[in-house]
């Protein structure tokens, strides 16, 4: 009993605090009755700041000894510049997709039992969460190892760009080739 009643409030406030795209999905070959679901990979695209209380409790399994969270933030500078916010974009659909797949991927690679990845997109001011990563396995190490393998991966492939907007005014798209190409195009006519 109190698995689905659990389930009912982390599904509702879940998907008040996500605008979309939020599942129950579980692990291959896993057993699962009607009281007690288990929510074992997701990842998804925000405009709305992220609710890590909520997001952290929907990571609940009775098998886990340990619950690791990751949270990057909007820090207030960056390469000797002083940064006053952030504006991600991404291509949505593709992101969600590959980002999907980096849980998963997780899941297979360490011995963790669930994981969560949400990332931000719009324009985010100091101190707003950008990105927000957790995973619960039974010993702490698995999910260390793949909290930090989620972040980096996601980090590094998806298709989402920061732009970085400093307190002088200048606006720049930060580790992002494809925009250093285009903007070195469009000042070279």
């Amino acid at each position: 009993m109190y698995w689905e009643s659990w389930e009912n409030f982390c599904e509702q406030k879940v998907s008040q605090t996500l605008s979309k795209n939020f599942y129950w999905v579980t692990r291959p070959k896993q057993r699962v009755t009607k009281t007690k679901k288990i929510m074992t990979r997701l990842f998804t695209i925000e405009k709305t700041p992220l609710d890590v209380v909520i997001l952290s409790s929907c990571l609940q399994n009775f098998s886990a000894g340990a619950l690791v969270t990751f949270e990057g933030r909007v820090r207030n500078h960056n390469a000797g510049k002083e940064v006053s916010a952030l504006e991600y974009e991404a291509h949505v659909s593709l992101a969600e997709k590959e980002g999907q797949k980096i849980l998963e991927e997780a899941l297979l690679k360490f011995d963790i039992l669930e994981a969560i990845c949400v990332h931000r997109i719009g324009k985010l001011l100091l101190g707003e969460g950008a990105v927000w990563v957790g995973v619960i396995s039974k010993h702490r190490k698995e999910a260390f190892r793949a909290c930090e393998y989620i972040i980096d991966t996601v980090k590094h492939t998806l298709p989402i760009w920061k732009k970085e907007h400093y307190k002088d005014g200048e606006a720049v798209w930060v580790h992002c080739a494809a925009c250093t190409q285009m903007d070195q195009r469009d000042h070279s006519v």
